[in-house]
């Protein structure tokens, strides 16, 4: 048998077919890796946006999920099941769509995927939501009921709380 510097080539041989077939046929597991399209989203009052969420995972992904935290608040998670407002969250659609936006729909999002190794986790990602808010004000003046109308053009209210009127 040939040696390379007392190495046997055989040795050598095997080393090499065993690394080629490890990553082959037993690829590396850990837990999912998780990732956002955007590092914040913008959407006009009224509006649905889909916040995109990619997973890869080995062994493959059993959950997914997506988080919510306004304004420091710890994050709380979202449910999608028999909800008019919000869809996706799963396996096979993990991106979240959110129908209808309004002002409190302003947080900062995170995406969560799950299999048999641990969770992973996205980086956060902020909605914006752009727009007018629009406020009824009740008076009453002795026995008859008015309303007034008042829209504040709301341009941009942030996750931080922060508003910019027009």
């Amino acid at each position: 048998m040939s040696t390379l510097s007392g190495i046997s080539i055989a040795k050598i041989w095997f080393d090499v077919i065993i690394t080629l077939l490890s990553g082959i046929c037993f690829p590396i597991s850990g837990p999912p890796v998780v990732s956002i399209a955007q590092s914040s989203y913008s959407v006009n009052i009224g509006n649905s946006i889909t916040l995109f969420c990619t997973v890869s995972a080995t062994p493959p992904e059993f959950n997914v999920y997506w988080t919510r935290a306004i304004t420091n608040q710890q994050e709380e998670v979202i449910s999608t099941t028999n909800s008019g407002k919000y869809s996706g969250s799963t396996v096979s659609s993990p991106s979240l769509v959110i129908f209808n936006t309004d002002l409190n729909d302003i947080a900062l999002y995170r995406c969560h995927a799950e299999n048999s190794v641990g969770i992973g986790q996205s980086n956060t990602t902020t909605l914006t939501v752009v727009g007018s808010k629009l406020m009824v004000v009740w008076q009453f003046s002795g026995c008859e009921l008015k309303y007034v109308i008042h829209q504040d053009p709301i341009t941009k209210m942030s996750s931080s709380g922060s508003i910019t009127y027009k």
